[in-house]
């Protein structure tokens, strides 16, 4: 039995999409909507680790509560006022060179507010890297 798998995301799922067909997950078609690892590419540890550091002082100077005490509501809130408007991948070995690297998949949608294109991958690669580019 062939196992058929599909992904589907949009904006940051779509990201997480694109993560996983390029570190070789058993999936044949995906949809990506809104979203790649080129408009939010993934980010040292680094980033992350200070992210956490100013949400949890903001949270136990503004309301006195720990990062694991706090409501989500409330982490949301937290989030917006510190201005982090964008959530990322953290960067792992799986993830090396996944500029340079072509997909493995059957088909591809790729789609935004502004414009949609199927790409079956049996086709020519430079027809569709010209037409989405």
């Amino acid at each position: 039995m062939q196992t058929r798998i599909t992904l589907a995301g949009e904006s940051a799922g779509a990201v997480h999409v694109h993560a996983h067909i390029l570190t070789k997950a058993p999936v044949q078609q995906a949809f990506m909507a809104s979203g790649s690892l080129y408009l939010s590419p993934p980010q040292p540890p680094e980033v992350g680790q200070k992210l956490i550091a100013r949400l949890t002082e903001s949270l136990r100077q503004s309301h006195g509560l720990s990062l694991k005490d706090a409501p989500a509501s409330l982490l949301v809130k937290n989030l917006s006022e510190l201005g982090v408007n964008s959530i990322w991948l953290q960067s792992e070995s799986s993830l090396d060179g996944w500029q340079i690297r072509e997909e493995e998949i059957m088909s591809l949608m790729i789609g935004d507010v502004e414009c949609e294109v199927c790409c079956p991958r049996r086709e020519a690669r430079s027809s569709i890297t010209n037409s989405v580019a």
